[in-house]
C-alpha cells in the first residue's frame, strides 16, 4: 500500500487488496470448481446459484459447508429478521434509484436531442 501524495513511500507490505469484478466472473463460460477455492466462493456467494449446485458446492469444500450452515442458522433466528428485512429494503432501495436515474438520464438525453434537432 502506497502513500497517497508521494508514490515512492511504501505504507506497508503486509496489505495486499484485490478487486473481484463479479459480472466477469458471471460471464466467465469454465468455471473451475474442482480445483479453484476462488471460483466455488464466488459461485456461492452468487444470488443465483440452484439448490442442485448449492449441494455441489458443499460437497467440495468444507468451509462453504460451514458458511452455509452458519447462514442458515441466523436467518432462522428471528431477532435477525429485522436486520434481514431492513438489508433487504435497502438493497431494493438503490436498484429502485439507479434504475429511475438511468430512465432520467435517458429522458434528459432525448429531449437534449430534440431540441438540437
Amino acid at each position: 500500500m502506497w502513500e497517497d501524495e508521494i508514490k515512492d513511500h511504501l505504507l506497508t507490505d503486509m496489505l495486499e487488496i484485490h478487486f473481484i469484478e463479479l459480472p466477469k466472473f458471471r460471464a466467465l463460460k469454465n468455471k473451475d470448481l474442482a480445483q479453484n477455492q476462488l471460483h466455488r466462493w464466488l459461485t456461492y456467494l452468487n444470488n443465483n446459484i440452484t439448490p442442485r449446485e448449492l449441494k455441489e458446492l458443499i460437497s467440495m469444500d468444507i468451509n462453504i459447508k460451514q458458511a452455509e450452515r452458519d447462514f442458515q442458522e441466523i436467518t432462522k433466528d428471528p431477532d435477525y429478521q429485522p436486520f434481514y428485512d431492513e438489508r433487504e429494503k435497502a438493497h431494493f432501495d438503490r436498484n429502485s434509484r439507479i434504475a429511475y436515474a438511468l430512465l432520467r438520464g435517458r429522458e434528459e438525453g432525448r429531449e437534449e436531442g430534440r431540441e438540437e434537432g
